[in-house]
Formats: C-alpha cells, structure tokens, sequence
C-alpha cells in the first residue's frame, strides 16, 4: 500500500524565518471518472438514433429521474436484438473501467435505458442502487442541451467554500461534464448527479447503463 501512495505523493516547501520545511501530501480515497470518444465504426451513431426514435413511437416509456416531458424508455435495451452491438462494445469499455478498479469480477451490463429530452426537460438529482459503476453515452447533442453535474460524495467538500483563493479540484462541490456526440462517461453509481435543463429547440438523446459483477464469470 505504502508504494502506491508513493506514486501520487506531492512534496511542497514552506518557509518561516530562516528555516524550510518540506511537507509532503498524500491523495487518498479519490473518486474516478472514467470518459472516451467512441469511435462511429464502433457504435453507429445514426442506426442508434433511428432504433431510439422507434422505441418512442411505440411505448409511453417510464418515469424515473426525468422531468418535464422527458422520454424515459424501459431499462432493457441490453436485450434487445438491435442494440446488441452497441451493449457488446459498451461492456468491453466497462471491463477496461473493472480492471482499472482492480475487480477480480467481469462486469454484467444490468441495466441500460435510453432518455429523449426535449426543450426545457431535465433530469434530476439521482443515484443509481444496486450496480457499481454507471454510465452514460451521447447521442445526440444540440447546443445548450444540458450538462451533467456530478456531486462530490465528501460532505466536507461543502464546508468553508467562500475561504479558497483557488479552490483544488479534489475539494469543489461539483464537477460539470459538457457533453458531445459519441461521449462516453463512467462513473461510480453511488455518485449523485443530474442533468441540466435542455435550453435548445431540438431534443436530446442519450443512453444509460448500471453495471454489477458477473458472478458467473
């Protein structure tokens, strides 16, 4: 263990009268995001989008975490025939994510849903039980659609706020994510998050996913 936070250790230097102190610093208990543009040969953005679209037309879809007439489809499109592609390749970047963690576990994609967001919807403050490491892909992505704001688990993020003169990365309250088409972005599930209202004329889509272990593997 030692070693490892070696690896991360930062060495700072204060002074006081004549004298020099070196004061080294420690990352601990970080909380990772993991992010990549997805190739379109992979994930054929367009057949994804059209595939979507006729989920929508033909169900009334559900209400989870989306408000104000946004479109929430069932949470099974992992075994649906047409997105069979898109899930096998989404699940070999959530091994890369499982591996990165150090799991001994493959991942199992539990759930995947798609959301349809149009003007003025969003989707509010949520986290995802029962999985490990969530995530979503873009795509589409109209201008001033909404960006996904994730929350810092550390309460103490919140403390003194009003205090830094440059607040570190580790200690802001919430990061904010500006999507784009063929984004993908991972994270832990326990993480709170939300998505912003979509200020633009033309709607948003997306895809969501849990990931758990597969204990059959």
């Amino acid at each position: 263990m030692l070693s490892t936070l070696d690896n991360h250790k930062k060495f700072l230097e204060t002074k006081f009268e004549e004298h020099s102190l070196e004061i080294s610093r420690d990352v601990l208990f970080p909380i990772m995001v993991w992010t990549a543009d997805l190739p379109e040969k992979k994930v054929h953005n367009e057949k994804l989008l059209e595939n979507i679209l006729d989920l929508k037309k033909a169900s009334d879809g559900i209400v989870r975490s989306n408000q104000m007439s946004s479109w929430h489809s069932e949470v099974n499109l992992n075994s649906l025939p047409e997105f069979s592609h898109f899930t096998h390749f989404i699940w070999m970047c959530a091994d890369g994510v499982f591996k990165d963690c150090g799991y001994s576990f493959k991942p199992s994609i539990t759930t995947m849903w798609c959301n349809v967001n149009p003007q003025n919807s969003f989707n509010r403050c949520h986290l995802h039980p029962d999985s490990i490491i969530s995530g979503i892909y873009y795509v589409k992505v109209p201008e001033d659609s909404g960006k996904l704001r994730l929350f810092n688990p550390n309460v103490h993020s919140r403390m003194q706020v009003s205090c830094y003169d440059k607040c570190p990365i580790w200690k802001e309250p919430e990061i904010v994510y500006t999507p784009s088409e063929k984004k993908l972005i991972m994270f832990p599930s326990e993480i709170l998050h939300e998505v912003e209202p979509n200020l633009s004329d033309d709607y948003r889509v997306s895809i969501a996913f849990n990931c758990s272990f597969d204990y059959a593997l």
